[in-house]
């Protein structure tokens, strides 16, 4: 069975020929096992969270992996500043540095905002610069027509309405608190957030959605043994916002299934 046909009837709930396989690591568990493997090939493949960790097609195929990832790019112009502490900024506003095999936030930029007004007046890195898709339809189209892989359309920046807001651009202490005595302020970091989710979709599934397979998203609702927050507090005051990401992105590619990513143990939130 070719691994299209493999991943998408998995996805329908009929039995495949084998488990579809996935991979997922660490930077450092993956050069371990490259280097535990003995591969050499060059890391051509973006890979991980965003586009900035390569792996090797070679382990990919080692491994036989179902499925290739198609990832926007970073705006041409953004040039990444170190600072003294070995932490490196971002085109979104937070910087962090690499922790062992983590890389932390340690700049949060809604750290100190008190007011609905000042999250209004954010702005965000511009979603329709022309440079974000240079060379992804090309690559897009490619695995579409060319291989049999499942193609999977990564959308771009930080994922997810809560954890953009609580690990990347409030901090988690600060989130948490919000959204128990500053709902008003917590909604509208949401929000926010929400309003760039839906940018980056429409310039990703607008530009190559007709190739796309899947679609990948996420949003780190739990930890080790259980929800961050209470289903109630997710149910009344999350969800709404990921039907609205996740419904329009059902609108632009209807085709497409949704892979939704969760660290940690959310059982209680699913339906």
């Amino acid at each position: 069975m070719k691994p299209r046909d493999r991943v998408l009837q998995a996805l329908d709930h009929e039995e495949p020929d084998r488990v579809p396989v996935d991979y997922w690591t660490t930077p450092s568990a993956y050069e371990q096992l490259r280097d535990h493997l003995g591969i050499t090939a060059p890391e051509t493949q973006e890979w991980g969270i965003m586009s900035n960790w390569k792996i090797s097609e070679e382990m990919l195929n080692r491994l036989h992996v179902d499925f290739r990832r198609v990832y926007m790019n970073p705006p041409a112009g953004f040039e990444a500043k170190t600072y003294p502490d070995g932490s490196t900024d971002t085109e979104y506003g937070f910087r962090g540095k690499w922790f062992g095999p983590y890389w932390e936030v340690t700049h949060f930029p809604w750290a100190e905002i008190e007011e609905v007004e000042e999250i209004e007046a954010w702005e965000w890195p511009d979603a329709d610069d022309p440079s974000r898709m240079d060379g992804v339809v090309g690559w897009a189209q490619y695995l579409h027509d060319e291989t049999d892989y499942a193609v999977v359309g990564m959308v771009g920046g930080p994922w997810g309405v809560f954890e953009i807001c609580e690990h990347y651009m409030r901090g988690f202490d600060r989130f948490l608190v919000d959204l128990v005595e500053r709902t008003p302020l917590a909604e509208a970091m949401m929000d926010k957030s929400m309003e760039f989710a839906l940018d980056m979709n429409r310039v990703l599934l607008d530009s190559v959605g007709e190739y796309l397979d899947i679609v990948q998203v996420g949003d780190d609702l739990g930890h080790q043994h259980g929800l961050i927050m209470s289903p109630r507090m997710y149910r009344k005051l999350i969800k709404p916002r990921h039907a609205k990401i996740y419904g329009d992105i059902h609108k632009r590619a209807p085709h497409v299934k949704l892979l939704y990513h969760s660290c940690g143990a959310i059982e209680r939130l699913v339906d």
